[in-house]
């Protein structure tokens, strides 16, 4: 859609630039711009699209807190929260650096060791993930 847009703009907007180059008493005919709406049009659509998406990457880049307790879990972010149930995650796998929260197969949220504050409290999420998941947590 993009390309025959190009395709049918871009002659008439040379076209237009030459009348207004070779006669100074030209005026704006209907005729040269109806032509360059779809240009416009598709201009407008990416730039909107743009914005949109840059406003929503925005809003999703702050921070992300997480509140584990003995009943479940809590997610906050700048635009929504989560609580959840221990019960709710299919198995909890430890990796070197992070840890895997898997609600269903193929699934997964990824908790870096680094949002730890100190290996005591590794050690405890530890501890919470094998008293509520026992034989679903495969820990280090």
């Amino acid at each position: 859609m993009y390309l025959l847009t190009f395709v049918i703009s871009i002659p008439m907007l040379i076209v237009y630039s030459y009348s207004l180059l070779t006669n100074s008493d030209a005026k704006i005919s209907p005729a040269i711009i109806f032509p360059l709406l779809p240009l416009l049009a598709v201009l407008f659509s990416q730039w909107s699209v743009y914005s949109s998406a840059k406003r929503g990457i925005d809003s999703v880049r702050g921070k992300t807190q997480w509140v584990f307790s003995d009943e479940g879990f809590e997610i906050f972010t700048p635009i929504a929260r989560s609580d959840n149930d221990w019960e709710s995650l299919e198995k909890v796998e430890e990796k070197k650096n992070h840890f895997l929260l898997c609600p269903q197969k193929n699934v997964s949220m990824i908790i870096p060791k680094r949002f730890f504050q100190s290996e005591e409290q590794i050690q405890e999420f530890r501890g919470l993930v094998l008293a509520n998941l026992g034989n679903k947590a495969k820990l280090k």
